[in-house]
């Protein structure tokens, strides 16, 4: 979950697209 977070938090800007999702 903390790879998670920071990738939706960090690249929410940059990537307007979650990988997550």
């Amino acid at each position: 979950m903390t790879a998670a977070t920071l990738t939706w938090r960090g690249r929410r800007r940059v990537n307007p697209t979650p990988r997550l999702m």
